[in-house]
C-alpha cells in the first residue's frame, strides 16, 4: 500500500515455492517452481519430438532428392544411363580428352529385327531382351566405358582412353555374347546386333563422334545386319534409307 519494494517471503520451507508480495496492491503472487519447471520440461520434449521428426523428414527428402535424381539419369529398365545421364558423362570426358590429348572410341549398337520380336512375342518379352543385353554390356564395357541405352533397342558406349584394336575387340565380344541370347521360342533362334564402331585420333566434339557411330552403325544394317561397321569418311554424311 506504501509503494516500498517488492519483497520476497518464504511460506512454507518444505515446498519448491515462494510468495511475492506487491505491497502496492496488497494481492500476493505465489509462484511454485515445481510447475513451472514441469512446464518447461513438457515443453523442452516437445521441441526434441519437433527436432526429431525435422530430422526425419530432412532425411526423407534427401532420400527423395536423391531416387528422382537417380531416376532422371537412369533407364529404369535397364539400369543403365538414359540420355540425361550420359551427357554428364559426355562432358567430363571431353573435359579429360582435352586435358590428356587422349584417343577415344564410340560403339553405337541396334538390334537387329526388334520391332518384329516384340510383335511376335509381346513387349514383355522385348523387355526381358533389352535386359539381357544391358547385362552383357555392363558385364564387358562398365570397368572401362560409359554404357548407356540411347533410345529404344539403341545402347551407346563411350571409351576412354582405349586402342583402335581394343575398341573393336570389345565390339566383336558384345557381338558375339549378344547372339548367345535366344530369342523366345523354340525355334533355336538367337538376338543379334549391328554396331557402328568409331574411333577418335584427335579434338573433336563429342555429338560429333556418336554420329559417325550412328552413320557406321546404319551401314552395318543396311549390308545385312548382325555385323560391325567402322566408320570412315566414305560414308559420307547421310544415313542410309532401310
Amino acid at each position: 500500500m506504501n509503494g516500498q519494494d517488492d519483497t520476497l517471503q518464504p511460506v512454507d520451507s518444505g515446498k519448491r515455492y515462494i510468495q511475492l508480495e506487491k505491497q502496492y496492491t496488497g494481492h500476493p503472487l505465489l509462484a511454485e517452481l515445481d510447475s513451472l519447471h514441469r512446464q518447461y520440461q513438457r515443453l523442452e520434449r516437445r521441441l526434441n519430438k519437433i527436432a526429431r521428426i525435422g530430422d526425419l523428414m530432412q532425411a526423407q527428402i534427401m532420400d527423395l532428392n536423391s531416387e528422382l535424381d537417380k531416376r532422371a539419369k537412369t533407364d529404369p529398365l535397364t539400369g543403365l544411363f538414359n540420355r540425361g545421364g550420359l551427357y554428364p558423362q559426355m562432358f567430363a570426358l571431353k573435359k579429360q580428352l582435352e586435358l590428356n590429348h587422349s584417343c577415344f572410341g564410340v560403339l553405337l549398337l541396334d538390334l537387329d529385327y526388334f520391332k518384329e520380336v516384340n510383335d511376335q512375342f509381346g513387349h514383355l518379352q522385348g523387355d526381358h531382351l533389352l535386359i539381357s543385353v544391358a547385362a552383357i554390356l555392363q558385364s564387358i564395357c562398365s570397368t572401362q566405358g560409359v554404357c548407356a541405352r540411347w533410345g529404344g533397342e539403341e545402347f551407346l558406349i563411350l571409351m576412354p582412353d582405349c586402342s583402335e584394336k581394343s575398341l573393336h575387340t570389345m565390339a566383336e565380344n558384345i557381338m558375339q555374347a549378344i547372339r548367345s541370347v535366344p530369342l523366345p521360342g523354340n525355334d533355336e533362334r538367337y538376338l543379334s546386333a549391328s554396331i557402328g564402331v568409331y574411333f577418335c585420333r584427335e579434338a573433336e566434339m563429342i555429338d560429333d563422334s556418336i554420329r559417325k557411330a550412328d552413320l557406321a552403325m546404319y551401314k552395318a544394317k543396311a549390308q545385312g545386319r548382325d555385323q560391325l561397321v567402322t566408320y570412315s569418311p566414305e560414308l559420307g554424311e547421310t544415313k542410309v534409307v532401310l
